[in-house]
């Protein structure tokens, strides 16, 4: 996606010799708080929607979020932990896993939201 891959260009500029040494400083542990001060006001932007910014509020915190796993992903990559690849694979894969009734063809089919919580407290637990 482009847009994705122009925020990633970002963030490497960012990281990168010559970008940003606050940046540059920071790792994986350094931005675990910021990370949760983030999804509390994305929280908080969708309970507020009804506000005069509310959509742009959205968007706004939902893109911090965005930005700030990225990042830490990035950082990852750098130190040599993990990739961001490895971050994206991983959460499908645990979704694909979470969800048989729609990518396992043998799966079981589930008419209702109600029956997909309680076939997914089955497989969880």
């Amino acid at each position: 996606m482009q847009s994705y891959d122009h925020l990633l260009d970002t963030l490497r500029t960012l990281l990168s010799p010559g970008g940003c040494p606050w940046d540059a400083e920071q790792g994986v542990r350094s931005m675990a708080r910021y990370l949760i001060e983030e999804a509390y006001e994305f929280y908080e932007a969708v309970v507020d929607e009804s506000s005069p910014r509310g959509a742009e509020r959205v968007v706004e915190e939902l893109g911090d979020v965005l930005y700030l796993t990225s990042f830490i992903g990035l950082l990852a990559e750098r130190d040599g932990t993990f990739t961001l690849a490895d971050v994206c694979d991983r959460a499908a894969e645990k979704m694909r896993r979470r969800h048989p009734h729609v990518f396992d063809p043998r799966g079981p089919k589930l008419d209702d939201a109600e029956a997909v919580i309680r076939n997914w407290e089955r497989v969880n637990h």
